[in-house]
């Protein structure tokens, strides 16, 4: 009797250690696929092959599509959701996204400052406020 439950707990054991390493690889290779098309310039493609990844709960998908989001990149701009995405994968301690999210709410890229306050410099293409410099970069990509 003990054989036959040490058969079945090594039976259910290895079935979940091959849904681990499978959805694992699924996740893997998703977002190795969704940053290989926003490397192409297939926003779209890139943006759609993150839903699997984000939904299992990959900082770096939250990011990506944070960023996609923030800049309308493979999808309909919306920084408040692109600032909530890029916010859940700083949460999860994820370097790039804590970085962006510095860069996103300061004052100088702040969506919700008054337009009259910046001034566009078009010899350096610099985003000048009357009181500081801000060089704002879009090369923190997935």
């Amino acid at each position: 009797m003990s054989k036959n439950i040490l058969r079945v707990l090594q039976f259910a054991i290895s079935i979940t250690t091959a849904l681990m390493i499978t959805s694992c690889s699924i996740k893997n290779s998703s977002y190795e696929a969704a940053k290989l098309n926003y490397a192409r310039g297939d926003y779209a493609r890139s943006f759609h092959q993150l839903w699997i990844p984000a939904q299992q709960k990959d900082p770096r998908a939250f990011y990506a599509m944070g960023y996609m989001y923030y800049y309308g990149l493979g999808t309909d701009q919306d920084q408040d959701i692109g600032r909530s995405l890029i916010r859940r994968a700083a949460g999860m301690k994820y370097p790039p996204a804590i970085i962006a999210l510095r860069l996103i709410t300061t004052a100088h890229h702040n969506q919700y400052m008054p337009l009259e306050n910046y001034h566009i410099s078009h010899k350096t293409a610099d985003v000048v406020n009357h009181k500081e410099t801000a060089h704002v970069t879009r090369g923190i990509g997935i």
